[in-house]
């Protein structure tokens, strides 16, 4: 009998199941759609909670880690030590919240260049490959967020990376304890090469002065032998013209008319008989020696003395100013020329080489005159043998010495010795 109420009820069931057949048509041709595309990588709250602590500490820097808490508003940020910023960076990337976006953001911004160079990898090891060649070249922060984020990535893959990292980080912490002790070495060497530098300058110092005073000598010797050579340019010229025709008969005319003018005088002299010779008498004539010279007024001044310079010059270096005209005459009685430089007390040291190039002795007493000048006038004489008495007084007696003392010394003696 046909009942109304369960062909009611059929054509409900049959209805249902006609919609659960378009719906599951629907699904499936999502999900074939979803399975078609490629994988993309993973975001930091899809990774493995394990994975974020090496992330956390590895690929970002602590000044990095407290910007993002900053920008995202991380209540007492401020406050925290590095340890409890990162236990709280890794706790909060777990899931997906305003600071671990940002720190996403950042790494994804920071590895760019990496990430892209690891994206042509589509296999487990083609990308731990990537990560080793990253750790040779010095790209380990960089490596390790490219490697674990990658979509083809697969977990025991991770696992490796993962291993390799916490492994890495234990050899880091012995060679960061090794580099901390080096360091220490390494300061307390440092004051030791400062003072070593500061010796090696000084030395260089005094070498440079010690060559800038030998290149103002010859710089003076070139320009003395300049003079000299234009002076025999002259003489040259000079000679030439005598050596001619004309000049030499001019010369032969003088001598024979000055021979005329000289046997005119001669004649006239001698018919004049009241001339005598100027000769000195016995009376002002000096003492020679013996019991007389212990009595001389000369001797007791500091101007007696046997010494013949024989026109040298005598270049008088130091001493004292109010001596200076004794000085002059004790040199001058010796037959000598008398040159002064009062060792820098007045007188410019630059001036100096240009005296002990002219001079042919040098006496210089060594208690009147600066350091810069004695230096100068030893090295001087040292270096070119030029004679040279140093005096450890400045009085006449000690004068005296070294003026008989340089007289005496032959050429190339050099510093002879200190007189008392």
């Amino acid at each position: 009998m046909f009942n109304p109420d369960e062909q009611a009820a059929s054509e409900t069931i049959d209805a249902d199941a006609w919609d659960t057949v378009e719906v599951f048509d629907e699904l499936r041709e999502k999900y074939a759609k979803l399975l078609a595309q490629p994988p993309r990588r993973k975001k930091l709250w899809e990774l493995h909670t394990s994975r974020h602590c090496p992330i956390v500490g590895t690929c970002l820097g602590m000044d990095e880690l407290r910007k993002l808490a900053r920008t995202a508003r991380l209540v007492g940020a401020d406050g925290m030590n590095d340890y409890a910023l990162h236990q709280g960076a890794v706790s909060e990337s777990g899931y997906r919240n305003p600071w671990s976006e940002r720190i996403q953001k950042w790494l994804e911004k920071k590895y760019d260049h990496v990430v892209r160079r690891f994206a042509k990898a589509k296999t487990d090891d083609a990308i731990l490959d990537l990560w080793r060649d990253a750790q040779a070249r010095g790209e380990t922060a960089g490596g390790l967020w490219a490697a674990l984020s990658h979509a083809y990535l697969s977990s025991s893959a991770a696992q490796r990376i993962y291993e390799e990292m916490h492994m890495l980080s234990h050899q880091a912490g012995a060679v960061t304890r090794g580099d901390q002790q080096t360091l220490a070495q390494l300061l307390d060497e440092v004051p030791k090469l400062r003072a070593r530098l500061q010796r090696n300058s000084e030395r260089f110092a005094r070498d440079l002065a010690d060559k800038d005073d030998t290149l103002r000598f010859m710089q003076q010797r070139l320009s003395e032998a300049l003079v000299k050579e234009n002076a025999l340019k002259l003489a040259e010229q000079r000679i030439a013209v005598l050596a001619s025709d004309t000049e030499r008969l001019a010369l032969l005319a003088q001598v024979d008319s000055l021979a005329r003018q000289l046997a005119a005088a001669e004649s006239r002299l001698a018919r004049n008989t009241s001339w005598a010779p100027l000769l000195p008498s016995a009376a002002v004539l000096p003492m020679a020696g013996g019991a007389d010279c212990a009595n001389c007024e000369e001797k007791s001044s500091g101007r007696c003395g046997g010494s013949d310079l024989g026109g040298r010059s005598v270049l008088c270096v130091g001493g004292r100013a109010a001596l200076y005209p004794e000085y002059r005459r004790m040199v001058e009685d010796a037959g000598g020329q008398f040159l002064i430089h009062d060792g820098g007390l007045q007188d410019s040291l630059t001036r100096l080489p240009a005296l002990l190039a002219r001079a042919d002795v040098v006496v210089c007493p060594a208690d009147c005159l600066s350091h810069n000048a004695y230096y100068a006038v030893k090295r001087y004489c040292k270096r070119f043998g030029k004679p040279c008495a140093l005096l450890d007084r400045s009085g006449l007696t000690s004068f005296r010495k070294g003026v008989e003392a340089v007289a005496e010394a032959p050429e190339g003696a050099g510093i002879l010795a200190f007189f008392g």
